[in-house]
């Protein structure tokens, strides 16, 4: 298998996920080789195991790390260090946000133009039927602004397969609540984007007016069960945004660790609530209050949305994702 592509570090990297029953990594594409596992955990050399780009790490995140941890160590196997979506306490796990840094190389490549003052309030795009966001985009389905909203939603569908994937035999689901499962079941409803300019292909553009044209977008990260950064928020900062997260807990808390401003005045409420229903209803009491007023939200919080385009393209910013493992290994 090669190595994933992090180049900034020294020593190879590997984009997995771990099967704590199996006891062995995986990744999307393939099983890791046994011969292969036993020569890079055997070796003098560090080898580091990036647990942030694998799809299937969305849903059980950090728990997969701490099984992965505590299984190799316990072989004795002391030369792994482990990347994790969020913090936690335990020597050899580094936070270190995958997607973030790799978006920020990717989008210094590009020029991206975005309007000053911007046609729609509020957008927000959902793509794969998640848990949170069948919820949440229900709860703003009921909202008096709703169809001023730039906003999109495939319903129960995966667009992938264009499959139902909600129902009894998938336990994700059990926390949304019947009422509005039954909603989406009865009325097939979707809201999809169909112009040329708002295509699927172009929701992983920043350009795309949900974040070039809009002042508040609110991120439905790809799962609400940990803190985890992809795209979706890297689309957000370039963008110089008003941005709300739905996400983990303490996603706002962990943005803001790394160096970027998170406009306290909306989002300091929500984001050490657990549950996710709670959080989710907090946001559209926030929604509720500053909607109208949004304009002039976004632009008193001028300095800070330069602040989070300029640092997220930096140098600095990825250094200060690389700098606490590369201290490690020199």
């Amino acid at each position: 298998m090669s190595n994933y592509r992090l180049p900034d570090f020294i020593y190879p990297t590997y984009s997995v996920n771990f099967d704590p029953n199996e006891k062995r990594l995986y990744s999307q594409h393939s099983i890791l080789n046994c011969n292969f596992l036993e020569q890079i955990l055997d070796s003098n050399e560090f080898v580091i195991l990036d647990f942030n780009r694998d799809h299937s790490n969305f849903l059980f995140g950090p728990t997969t790390v701490i099984d992965a941890y505590n299984y190799f160590t316990s072989q004795g196997h002391n030369n792994i260090i482990y990347l994790s979506s969020e913090k936690i306490d335990i020597d050899r796990i580094y936070f270190f946000p995958t997607w973030l840094y790799c978006k920020s190389k990717d989008y210094s490549k590009i020029q991206i133009t975005f309007a000053s003052d911007r046609s729609y309030k509020l957008s927000c795009l959902n793509r794969f039927p998640s848990p949170h966001r069948i919820y949440f985009f229900y709860k703003l389905l009921q909202q008096p602004f709703f169809n001023e909203c730039l906003t999109s939603f495939f319903g129960l569908v995966n667009p992938y397969n264009n499959l139902i994937e909600i129902g009894e035999y998938n336990p994700i689901y059990s926390e949304v609540p019947d009422y509005i499962k039954q909603f989406y079941e009865k009325t097939k409803f979707q809201k999809k984007l169909t112009n040329d300019l708002l295509s699927i292909e172009k929701l992983h553009d920043p350009s795309h007016p949900a974040y070039s044209d809009s002042y508040l977008n609110i991120i439905t990260e790809s799962t609400h069960y940990h803190s985890f950064f992809t795209e979706k928020t890297a689309k957000s900062l370039i963008a110089e945004q008003l941005f709300i997260i739905l996400g983990g807990r303490d996603s706002i808390s962990n943005l803001k660790s790394l160096g970027f401003e998170c406009f306290d005045s909306i989002n300091d409420e929500y984001d050490s609530i657990n549950n996710m229903i709670d959080r989710a209803d907090k946001i559209i009491d926030i929604i509720n209050n500053i909607y109208y007023n949004v304009e002039t939200i976004y632009w008193q919080y001028e300095k800070e949305r330069i602040h989070n385009r300029e640092y997220f393209l930096s140098d600095e910013f990825r250094n200060k994702c690389l700098d606490p493992v590369e201290n490690l290994l020199k």
